[in-house]
């Protein structure tokens, strides 16, 4: 995971991220999808109304190194005046919504469940246990 993000995100950010990076590397390390894809970039764009326009969402499959990158926008101030546990529901929701976006790029349907599998149990074990 890496990130677009505005001065007073930043910091929410990096908490999350180091919270969800390593359980969906950890989980997606045992899956082998049927699209071949060997990685998922997820870009979260935390960037303020004055300069959002200038960030749009977007899926890119490469398909040289059989990558995606997915570019979704979070909500900026909400994002920064949230607690730590929405800050992180407000990531997963985001990387739900790029699985969704996959199927442009022609990811097929049953990859795409593993994926919101995968997220599922990343939500359970951070949003659930603690």
């Amino acid at each position: 995971m890496s990130a677009e993000i505005e001065e007073g995100a930043d910091e929410g950010e990096r908490t999350v991220r180091k919270k969800i990076e390593p359980l969906m590397i950890e989980l997606l390390s045992e899956v082998e999808l049927e699209s071949g894809l060997k990685e998922w970039s997820f870009i979260p764009i935390i960037m303020s109304d004055k300069f959002i326009a200038g960030f749009p969402e977007f899926v890119k499959l490469r398909r040289k190194d059989k990558s995606l990158d997915c570019r979704v926008h979070i909500e900026y101030e909400r994002f920064k005046s949230a607690h730590e546990q929405e800050q992180v529901m407000m990531a997963l929701d985001a990387m739900e919504r790029s699985i969704k976006m996959m199927g442009k790029q022609k990811i097929t349907e049953n990859d795409q469940v593993i994926l919101k599998d995968i997220l599922s149990t990343v939500r359970k074990k951070l949003l659930i246990t603690n």
